[in-house]
């Protein structure tokens, strides 16, 4: 189900119309899809969903690469946090680091 449910979500990017969308109001819309993108891009077992996680993750670059290395240097400064965070307190990795 939840495979379903990435995949078709994932396929609303073949929309022009949405994809249109999203572009103008990309400075709200990638912040908040950014983790799971790369979550996805990163480890998603299934290749259909990699596949077009790839994909999304082109098409945001392509729309504004700045935004882009933004988000992305944010996301590596939350994982730096959370591997610190579990040297230091092992039980940390139930916490959410929220440095926005």
């Amino acid at each position: 189900m939840i495979l379903q449910v990435a995949e078709r979500s994932l396929f609303l990017w073949n929309n022009e119309y949405i994809v249109t969308l999203v572009a103008q109001h990309r400075q709200v819309i990638l912040p908040v899809v950014f983790n799971a993108l790369e979550s996805n891009a990163r480890s998603h077992w299934n290749p259909a969903v990699h596949g077009l996680t790839s994909n999304v993750k082109k098409v945001f670059q392509d729309m504004d690469l700045n935004l882009w290395r933004e988000c992305e240097a944010h996301y590596q400064q939350e994982e730096v946090c959370k591997s610190v965070l579990s040297l230091v307190l092992p039980d940390a990795k139930f916490m959410h680091v929220n440095m926005r």
